[in-house]
């Protein structure tokens, strides 16, 4: 059979390559036709120490002195007063997530001027 013969009955599905493998896809080695290996979906967060939305163990705990619920302890009315001035100002008052943004890029500057971001 010579090389174009062999082309056209390979594309027509009659004639198969040395190892068996069809131009339908049928899929052959050496060793064999092979059952279909099954793989497990990889995990996106298996590489976390902690999983998303818990805090993170090496962050350091949040002063209670900060805290808005201490501020309301010791001056009464701060929670109703910071909300009234947010109000009257047309802004919403930040998220947690927000807040959060904040402090870090104010740590990471405070990094950098100190050298340790290397």
């Amino acid at each position: 059979m010579n090389d174009e013969q062999f082309a056209h009955d390979f594309r027509a599905g009659v004639a198969t390559d040395s190892l068996g493998n069809r131009i339908d896809a049928t899929k052959h080695s050496l060793l064999g036709p092979q059952p279909p290996v099954m793989r497990d979906v990889p995990s996106t967060t298996g590489h976390m120490t902690s999983p998303v939305g818990v805090e993170n163990a090496i962050d350091e705990p949040r002063n209670p002195i900060e805290s808005d619920e201490y501020q309301e302890l010791l001056h009464p009315g701060f929670l109703e007063r910071r909300a009234q001035m947010y109000r009257e100002a047309c802004l919403r008052e930040p998220s947690e997530q927000e807040k959060k943004e904040v402090v870090d890029r104010a740590v990471i500057l405070a990094a950098f001027r100190q050298g340790y971001a290397r």
